[in-house]
């Protein structure tokens, strides 16, 4: 096959002895075949050639093995990724190949496919006419039932959305190193501070979770790029979460994580009027963290989100909405005391199971009660409702602010105990579950 474009055909010894390897990916076209639609083939070929050297991989040998004769496009490709050629059964001599840059020849190719796509419709390249096409392409085949078509419908509205950007904003397609999808290649927009658009991601995304990820939204970022800054805010992320590595982030809660709690990181960067501009580490100039997040915070509490009541088999619940910042209400100290009016209760149990959601409701009550909210949350959680999950654990709030997590029958540690500096005052969360 040669649309796996998610999987290794063979791992073997290399023939060069030692502990090399040698990665084989098959290709049982004709010339003609892969001809047919050269700007699909190139993409292909280079990503099947270039995503198989990463991880345990990096130093491995590629050899790209056609049955039949071998089309030219294939021998550009190969000089391009470092990668063997094979037809026949014959190796493919490359030394008076140009070698070209990958992201040269994807740039091409995505142009050829994306105005390919656009023109076979008569659809203009233009937001409209990249709506019409997101629309007609929202079910493509099943990646097991149809792994050629799958793909296909991938690059294909991957390739018409990057016209349209390169339409309305200039830019060109550039190698993805970190591979934050399936094809090794983002469109960096000609507007704004290297402002690089996931745009295969974001088609990925669509395919599973429908229009609430549509790539015409990726216009909206391009439009971003040109904004004001934006307030200073965070933005919650489920723990664990890789990119946080390289971003200016910190746990909502510091020290719930040795408690074995999945406590979400708040990630700090600009609200713009359609996009979250995160913070690199590498920024230059940046504040202390105190002062970010006393900033951050001032923003959150100037934010209006909708509350609604809920019973849910006897146990209210308040389901905190209305804003795309909703959750980050968690942190929000003054809204939280409000809650513990209006709930008359002085521990609250709160969670954000995803995105855009906060859920309160009475921290004592009967054990069943408790086991209700957990579960509600954990259900919605564990839903995954358009990717937008972030934590199933239920956090006790005193005083409007996270003092630890709750469990059916009690408590975990607060943060501080689970540092290892338990507070000398005798508190009401203490006096309640009889601790020290």
């Amino acid at each position: 096959m040669f649309s796996s474009l998610h999987k290794i055909d063979i791992v073997a010894t290399s023939p060069a002895g030692g502990d090399a390897t040698l990665l084989v990916q098959t290709d049982h076209r004709t010339p003609a075949e892969v001809g047919a639609d050269q700007g699909l083939s190139m993409i292909f070929a280079l990503t099947r050639m270039l995503v198989p050297r990463t991880g345990e991989y990096a130093a491995a040998t590629v050899r790209y093995t056609c049955v039949e004769a071998v089309h030219p496009l294939l021998e550009t490709a190969a000089a391009a990724c470092g990668a063997e050629l094979e037809g026949e059964r014959r190796a493919r001599d490359l030394t008076a190949v140009a070698r070209q840059d990958p992201a040269d020849l994807a740039d091409a190719a995505f142009a050829t496919v994306g105005r390919r796509v656009m023109a076979e419709r008569g659809l203009a390249v233009d937001e409209e006419g990249l709506t019409t096409l997101v629309e007609a392409m929202a079910q493509p085949p099943a990646l097991d039932d149809d792994e050629l078509g799958h793909y296909t419908a991938l690059v294909e509205l991957a390739a018409a959305t990057g016209e349209v950007l390169r339409a309305r904003f200039g830019g060109r397609w550039m190698r993805d190193l970190a591979q934050h999808s399936v094809v090794p290649f983002v469109f960096q927009l000609a507007v704004g501070d290297d402002m690089r658009a996931n745009v295969v991601g974001k088609v990925e995304k669509y395919f599973r979770f429908g229009a609430i990820d549509s790539p015409v939204l990726l216009l909206r970022g391009g439009e971003d790029a040109t904004a004001d800054e934006g307030p200073l805010l965070f933005t919650l992320k489920p723990a664990g979460w890789e990119p946080a590595a390289k971003l200016v982030a910190e746990p909502i809660a510091p020290g719930l994580e040795a408690a074995g709690a999945s406590v979400p990181l708040m990630v700090y960067g600009h609200d713009r009027p359609n996009t979250f501009a995160m913070l690199g580490k590498d920024k230059a100039d940046l504040p202390p963290l105190a002062t970010l997040r006393a900033q951050a915070l001032r923003t959150l509490a100037e934010l209006e989100v909708e509350t609604e009541r809920l019973d849910v088999h006897g146990t209210e619940i308040v389901v905190v909405h209305g804003s795309y910042f909703a959750a980050e209400k968690i942190l929000d100290a003054a809204f939280l005391r409000r809650l513990h009016d209006e709930l008359g209760c002085e521990l609250l149990a709160a969670a954000v199971p995803e995105k855009a959601r906060l859920l309160v409701t009475r921290g004592i009550a009967a054990p069943a009660a408790l086991a209700g909210f957990m579960a509600v949350a954990k259900g919605i959680h564990d839903a995954d409702e358009g990717g937008r999950q972030l934590s199933p654990t239920v956090f006790a709030i005193q005083d409007g602010a996270i003092v630890g997590v709750l469990t059916a029958d009690g408590t975990s540690r607060r943060p501080a105990e689970a540092a290892g500096d338990p507070p000398k005052k005798r508190s009401f969360w203490r006096r309640l579950f009889g601790k020290g």
